[in-house]
Formats: C-alpha cells, structure tokens, sequence
C-alpha cells in the first residue's frame, strides 16, 4: 500500500510517493488501543475531540452545497474535489471517535 502525496510549487508537479504496509498501519492502532487502554477517561475525551472536529469538517465541507440551495444531500456528489476529501475526513474523524467512545465505555464496565 502507499501513500500519495501531491504537491505543486510554481515550476510544475511534484509527486512523491511513500510505501507503508497495511499492517504496520495495523500495528500503530493497536499501540494506540494498548496504550489508551488502562485511561478510560482519557480515551472518551480523546474520542469526543474526535467527534467534534468530524461535525465541523462536515459542516466545511456542506457549506458550499447550502450556500447553492442544496439542502438535502448525500455522499460527496456535487462537491469540489476539496470539499469531498474533507467530507470524507469527517466521516472518518467521526466514525473513528464513536469507536474510540464505546471503547472507553467498554473498559469502564
């Protein structure tokens, strides 16, 4: 698996490219599990952060289909190619966070 990040500077197109392994991805989340695991409290603050910062990207990245009308809406579809990242990111920051918070409620018990 590998990582793509594109940069453009004003003498033309950069792409660099960086090689990871799904697992080592796999790994690094479990570190993180392992070493929220004994502060639960820590682990549900971490999560509502998460959850918080999701909302906003996703009011970010719907703002400009409100400011057009578009009221209801779902998936990225008519979204700048920015926008569909961040509303993408947010799903992600957000899905990731509700994770995290029933992890926390689950160490609690």
């Amino acid at each position: 698996m590998s990582l793509w990040i594109r940069q453009r500077f004003k003498t033309g197109k950069y792409l660099w490219l960086i090689d990871t392994h799904p697992i080592l991805l796999l790994i690094l989340a479990g570190a993180a599990v392992v070493s929220l695991a004994p502060h639960p409290s820590l682990c549900a603050k971490i999560s509502l952060i998460l959850i918080s910062l999701g909302v906003v990207c996703l009011a970010v990245a719907k703002y400009s289909l409100f400011s057009r009308g578009i009221w209801n809406s779902f998936g990225p579809g008519g979204m700048t190619k920015r926008n569909s990242r961040v509303y993408i990111a947010a799903y992600t920051l957000m899905g990731s966070g509700t994770i995290l918070l029933v992890l926390a409620r689950l160490i609690t018990r």
